[in-house]
């Protein structure tokens, strides 16, 4: 069970990186004003990423028993990544 939920958070932590990925390059081929916001946002996401990933390699070495919560977590991270990445690209379609 606990290796369940290590693949689960680590699953999750690489479709955030992917995700932040799919924006980077997304910026590349925006312009001016949008460009500037994909890129701020770019950076806060992998800035929360980054401290996603000491949180989870810390966690995951002092609790070996609570991936539950961390699941939770990374889940909702996430989910807020994506919303974002959806406005980002729903403005960009306006």
């Amino acid at each position: 069970m606990k290796n369940d939920h290590q693949g689960e958070a680590e699953r999750i932590l690489n479709e955030l990186g992917q995700k932040i990925d799919v924006l980077i390059e997304e910026a590349k081929n925006a312009t001016g004003a949008l460009r500037d916001d994909l890129e701020e946002k770019v950076k806060g996401f992998k800035e929360k990423k980054w401290k996603l990933d000491n949180e989870y390699q810390e966690f995951k070495t002092q609790n070996e028993g609570k991936w539950e919560e961390v699941k939770i977590h990374l889940s909702g991270a996430a989910m807020e990544i994506e919303k974002a990445a959806s406005a980002v690209f729903n403005k960009k379609d306006n």
